[in-house]
This record gives structure tokens, sequence and C-alpha cells, in this order.
């Protein structure tokens, strides 16, 4: 009983800690960031349907573009960015609907509007893009030997590895699904020698802890949900770490993903104030990595039957 208490005091504690960060005011720019670009794809997603309602999403819009003029006022490339997403998507739906032969008196005022952001506009930031599913022919036997093959490692070379290599798999996971486009996880890669303060805190990593070469930190920001998705912020960095587990695997490079009890204490905090992690963020799991060469042992590792994983249900 102790032990429960405990937890659920922990669990009550963090909820505490962080809930300021789900606070929506003009105070906060990363959480204007935030529904900004979720209101964002919101649109984008209208744009997809299959018959598209014409003059839909007019409240949406209203609230965009009274965020972008709240999020001009501060000054950083991520807010920048999603000033550029929205104003590309608002200027796609303008010409979707001129294309149509359709225009009301609310789209012309957003015709007005984003004249003054014709310098943020871009097709690759917002609006539609079609997939031809004629090119979605892939090997599908090698895909499925390349996930098969993916293990997790705990005995590296000490070959240091190329940075290059990182950022394209960090760069390529970003494929990932992300909570209405969100994008609201960080990555943080850690060189070894800085790795220390942070291994100590972790169970079950003293084994191959010297031989890795780069801690790899996920992170969620908080401030981009809401109340009513207080934990969502550990699903979409969860999604991307498993999608960086197999970009780095792609690349040829080792991995352990390594998790963590998501719950505020002095030590996370501590760590997180020494790698210079904003303070809405909160460290979600770590990636061990390094070279592999030659044959290494890892884990059987069996998988439960599929008829106990999984349930059809009609």
């Amino acid at each position: 009983m102790k032990k429960k208490l405990n937890y659920i005091f922990k669990n009550i504690r963090s909820i505490f800690k962080f809930s300021k960060y789900y606070d929506r005011n003009e105070k906060n720019p990363n959480a204007i960031a935030g529904d900004l670009i979720r209101k964002t794809h919101s649109i984008e997603k209208g744009l997809c349907l299959k018959d598209v309602r014409l003059g839909f999403g007019h409240k949406k819009h209203e609230e965009m573009m009274r965020m972008i003029e709240q999020l001009e006022k501060y000054h950083s490339p991520y807010f920048d960015e999603a000033i550029s997403m929205a104003a590309s998507a608002i200027n796609y739906y303008i010409k979707f609907h001129d294309e149509a032969g359709y225009t009301d008196d609310f789209i012309e005022k957003m015709r007005n509007f984003i004249k003054k952001y014709d310098n943020k506009i871009s097709k690759n930031f917002g609006g539609t893009i079609n997939l031809d599913t004629r090119d979605l022919n892939f090997n599908i036997s090698e895909i499925e030997r390349f996930i098969t093959l993916r293990h997790s490692v705990r005995t590296f070379s000490s070959k240091p590895i190329d940075e290059s290599i990182i950022k394209k798999a960090v760069k390529l996971a970003q494929s990932c699904p992300s909570a209405c486009n969100r994008q609201a996880t960080r990555v943080y890669v850690i060189d070894k020698t800085k790795a220390k303060n942070i291994i100590d805190q972790l169970e079950g990593v003293g084994g191959f802890a010297n031989s890795i070469d780069k801690l790899i930190l996920i992170t969620g920001k908080l401030s981009s949900y809401t109340y009513d998705e207080i934990n969502q912020y550990i699903v979409s960095s969860s999604i991307y770490a498993g999608y960086l587990s197999l970009a780095l695997h792609l690349y040829g490079l080792g991995s352990c993903t390594i998790q963590r009890p998501v719950i505020w204490n002095k030590n996370w905090e501590n760590i997180r104030k020494e790698y210079n992690i904003s303070d809405d963020e909160q460290i979600i799991c770590m990636i061990g990595a390094g070279n592999i060469e030659g044959i290494i042992k890892v884990p059987v590792s069996n998988r439960i039957s599929l008829d106990e994983f999984v349930r059809f249900i009609k």
C-alpha cells in the first residue's frame, strides 16, 4: 500500500508541476504555435476529403489569423515556421476555392489578410499534395527482413558515429504520425563524454553504458497540448522514438531504447537544466547508439503468439 500511495503522490505532483504548460494565453507563444499548427492541419485534412464542402472552416481560419498576429510578436525559427505553415495553408485554401469558382465575404477577408504574409508562403509548407498509389510498390520481403533484423544492440564498436548519419536518421524519423502534425517532439544528441549524470539515473544500462557513443534524448513539448490531451506528449514522442529506432537501423547503426519513469523529480529536473532543455519539455526516453561491426550477440526477445497478441472484433 505504501508503494502504491507513493506512486499516486508522484503522479499527482507531476500533473500539478506541469499543469501551467497546458494554459492557453497570449503569454505562452509555444502554446500558440502548437495550436496554430494543429488548426492548420485541420484545414489541410478538410481539403483532402473526397467531397470538400466549399467555404468550410471559417471559424478555424478566424482563430488562425488571430494566432498568426499574436505569434509574430515573438521571434524564433520555430514560430516563424508555424506562421509559414498557417499562411501557406490559408493561401492554398483561397486558391482551391478560386479554382472551384466559389467565394464569400470571409474568403475575401482572408485574401486581404494573407497579402501581409506573402513572404511566408511556400507550396512546401501548407496545403495538399497528390499521393500516387502506383508509387507504393515496394520490395515487401526486403522490408520485412529489414524490420525483423532490427534488434536492441548493447555491443558497440569504438568507432565514433558520423553526426551526419544521426541527422539523416532524425530527419527521416520526422515522417512519423504526429498528433495533428504538431511535431511536439525534440531530440538532443549527447556525446558519451557528457552523458554520465543521466546514465547514473537509469537502471539496466550499467553493463553497456560505457560502450555507447551517443545518447539520444527524446522529449515531448507539453505546451503543444491542452488539458484534455494531458498525456499525448508521451504518445507522440514514443511514436517518434520507434521510427528513429528503425531509421538508425536503416543507416547501419546499432541502438537500444532506454525507458524512464515519466514522472517529475528533482534529479530529472537537474538533468533537464544541465542539457539546457526547455522547461516545457519532458524527457520521455533515450536511445543509446553506436557503430556496430562483425558478429554481435543480441537477445532472442521472443514475441508472443499472434493469437494472443491481436483480436479481430467484427
